[in-house]
């Protein structure tokens, strides 16, 4: 079923309109969007022409523009070449098309150029960059000029709609009357016959378009299969780098937690440390009182007490078991007895010599009423109270 009779069926008969003939065109550079270029004309009179843009959607055709055959002001061809397919068409503004073969763009061409002739005899459209025999009227000669009719103009119009057949057509028209046995007259037997190759070819042609969808709509689940499963891939590798990174993320995870427990413990020795550096710190100072102490005066006692508390300190430091056998505590634990060994010394033999000087030393003597008389040590004992903290350290550090 041919495209001209399908859209004189669905789109022009229901409004009383003919079709007198179609294009398949597509916009210049944008070949994908195709659409028709129709001629039609209304069927009551007065007659009006009109070129309308036809364009399929959802196998159904719908009327997207139109143009009053008086609205066309130039036809352009383009090029005087016949296998050109592109033509302009001057309305309200220029519309470049292409069409679908050569062989439409100049049957419309033509037609065209037709009907502007017929209808029109002044201010005709301008057709240029045409060939020239499109545009030639056929001589009136003597043996076939005639007088106008309503009759004729009506075979005309028909003659108009009437399109050449191929040279395949002709061919399968020649074979088929050729396989007839029966008369020419026999015009019921003969249109029997035609109805029946009809239905066969319209079968076969329904066979073949089906065939052609089968073949395209397998190409396009192809095409589909392949796309699935270059997504199917992509999607593979999504999901390896995914792994990847939850991985690289757990192992993120655990690392972090190693690096709170190690900060945490680093933490806990550090202050450890501190502390036991704190307890087993000997000031300077008081190294100096240690090793040389000078008993001559109260300042100096003084001094010699400060330090032997702290040697007393640190030498009895709350220090845990498992740390003690360290060597670095070792060893300060050896330097604070050498410290404490030799101010014991240092006192002990100030304490001798005090004892020795203060035991010959008499006093002063009380005498009562009786004639009895005591000796007096207050003196001395003021003098040896200010070495009661060391003589207890001197204890403590003897047990």
């Amino acid at each position: 079923m041919s495209i001209t009779y399908t859209l004189q069926q669905e789109l022009f008969l229901p409004n009383k309109e003919k079709l007198h003939i179609s294009c398949s065109v597509s916009k210049f550079l944008k070949k994908k969007k195709c659409s028709y270029l129709c001629i039609v004309s209304t069927t009551n009179p007065p007659i009006q022409l009109s070129i309308v843009q036809v364009k399929q959607t959802d196998k159904t055709f719908k009327r997207k523009r139109i143009w009053q055959l008086e609205e066309l002001r130039a036809v352009d061809g383009k090029n005087e070449e016949e296998h050109v397919v592109e033509f302009d068409l001057q309305l309200d503004k220029v519309y470049r098309w292409v069409a679908s073969n050569a062989r439409e763009r100049k049957l419309f061409i033509q037609h065209l150029w037709k009907q502007c002739n017929k209808y029109f005899s002044a201010e005709k459209p301008v057709f240029k960059k045409i060939p020239k025999s499109w545009t030639i009227e056929d001589v009136m000669t003597p043996e076939n000029t005639y007088v106008s009719s309503p009759l004729m103009d009506l075979e005309s119009n028909i003659i108009e709609d009437i399109q050449p057949i191929t040279e395949k057509e002709q061919e399968d028209l020649n074979k088929l009357m050729s396989d007839c046995e029966f008369a020419i007259s026999n015009a019921e037997a003969f249109m029997q016959v035609l109805d029946r190759d009809l239905s066969l070819l319209d079968g076969e042609n329904v066979q073949c378009v089906l065939a052609s969808e089968v073949e395209t709509l397998m190409e396009q689940l192809e095409m589909a299969i392949e796309e699935v499963t270059k997504i199917e891939t992509r999607l593979d590798a999504y999901d390896e780098i995914l792994c990847h990174v939850r991985n690289s993320m757990e192992n993120m995870e655990k690392k972090n937690s190693m690096i709170g427990i190690a900060n945490r413990n680093n933490i806990l020795l550090l202050k450890k440390l501190e502390n036991i550096v704190n307890q087993l710190d000997l000031p300077k100072r008081h190294q100096t009182t240690l090793e040389n102490p000078d008993f001559s005066s109260p300042e100096n006692i003084k001094l010699a007490i400060e330090a032997s508390k702290a040697l007393k300190d640190a030498l009895n430091a709350d220090i845990e078991p498992a740390l003690l056998d360290k060597a670095a505590i070792q060893e300060q634990k050896k330097y604070f007895l050498k410290y404490k060994d030799r101010f014991s010394y240092s006192l002990n033999r100030q304490l001798n010599n005090l004892f020795i000087h203060y035991g010959n030393h008499k006093g002063e003597t009380i005498r009562n009423g009786d004639g009895f008389s005591l000796p007096h040590h207050n003196a001395i004992h003021k003098e040896l109270q200010g070495y009661t903290e060391l003589m207890h350290w001197t204890k403590v550090s003897i047990i």
